[in-house]
């Protein structure tokens, strides 16, 4: 169910798509109407005259989105904030070859130990 019933409050979303992690404000974030995808609507931008070139890109890439389903695997954390609090715009906070989700370890004994 999207969170529609405080329309003052903003999210923060971080989530990973491909190899990019990537953090959206929006005002209405919540489970959508389809079986395990979480729906993140009314994206907002920074009002800033002086955009980063991150922001500048992603600013291009969800111009006409009017809603974005994501899986809740590809979710990595949600911040509520609080009334229009937006500290900075839309970021990129890694991709290619940078290090980035959890690390993965692998127990399994070696052979002859």
């Amino acid at each position: 169910m999207l969170s529609s019933n405080r329309p003052s409050r903003m999210y923060l979303v971080t989530f990973q798509t491909g190899r990019r992690v990537l953090q959206l404000h929006c005002r209405r974030f919540g489970l959508s109407e389809l079986h395990g995808l979480y729906e993140v609507a009314e994206i907002v931008f920074s009002e800033s005259k002086i955009l980063l070139h991150e922001e500048e890109t992603l600013r291009a890439e969800f111009r006409d989105v009017e809603r974005l389903l994501l899986p809740w695997t590809a979710i990595l954390r949600v911040d509520e904030l609080k009334a229009d609090v937006m500290a900075d715009g839309p970021r990129l906070l890694a991709q290619d070859g940078e290090q980035q989700g959890p690390v993965v370890i692998d127990f399994k004994p070696r052979k002859g130990e």
